[in-house]
């Protein structure tokens, strides 16, 4: 009785490559075999994760640049700029409403303020621990529908409205001067940010940061106490301002 007939070498080589296939892959990037247990968690071997990473490094700092060029830029261009802070009964502004409201023009000098009277709540506990407003101090003040003409006035001879965290700024104030904030509207706090750089994986941009961090880093002296209208618009001016020196 024969025994069994030997493989042959293009056998041998087939199965070899057969049982390679279970332990090695294809890196797509650069087309080089590597053991599956070296291969880096993206997808790629290791040199080509680590372009890889250096190439995004790279197209997410040209990004930064950029984004902030283009939004120190309109101030550049900007014939008259204002500065904007409220002081609000909390952070939603479907929900919370209006206690003060500060603009200042781009020499510092006061265009507006005012406290507002809410209309629909009596006591905001957690807010009034930081900014100190009280239902007592706001109770004598004009309602947002009484300050709106005032507003508009100031808001329609400017170009630029720059505030700290603008959309948190702009969603509190009068339903009829939204439109036409869309448009002027600036972040100093976003600016900030992508001068500052530090990238965050989760958010998948750069970190933001308080409005004090940033007023000492622009080497702001504060003429009243934060989380208060007319020191935070003047604050959100000296960051505003520094940044414009700053950048080119």
């Amino acid at each position: 009785m024969k025994g069994p007939k030997a493989a042959s070498e293009a056998q041998l080589a087939a199965l070899a490559a057969g049982r390679r296939k279970l332990t090695h892959v294809m890196c797509p990037r650069c087309s080089s075999e590597i053991a599956k247990g070296d291969m880096h968690w993206v997808g790629l071997c290791d040199p080509c994760a680590t372009a890889s990473y250096a190439e995004e490094e790279v197209a997410r700092e040209r990004h930064r640049c950029s984004r902030l060029a283009e939004l120190l830029g309109r101030g550049r261009s900007a014939a008259r700029t204002v500065f904007l802070d409220t002081e609000t009964t909390g952070l939603e502004p479907s929900r919370d409403e209006l206690l003060e409201v500060t603009l200042l023009d781009d020499e510092g000098r006061v265009l507006f303020s005012s406290l507002v009277k809410p209309t629909r709540q009596s006591a905001w506990p957690d807010a009034m621990s930081i900014h100190g407003i009280s239902p007592a101090d706001v109770a004598k003040a004009p309602g947002i529908d009484e300050i709106e003409p005032a507003l508009r006035a100031v808001l329609s001879d400017v170009d630029l409205v720059v505030a700290y965290n603008a959309p948190f700024d702009a969603g509190f104030m009068p339903r009829a001067l939204k439109p036409e904030l869309t448009d002027k509207l600036a972040c100093a706090m976003e600016a900030f940010a992508l001068y500052c750089g530090i990238w965050l994986d989760d958010r998948e941009d750069c970190k933001f940061h308080r409005l004090q961090i940033a007023a000492t880093a622009a080497g702001h002296h504060w003429s009243g106490g934060a989380h208060r209208a007319q020191p935070d618009a003047e604050a959100c001016r000296a960051v505003w301002r520094f940044l414009l020196d700053k950048q080119p």
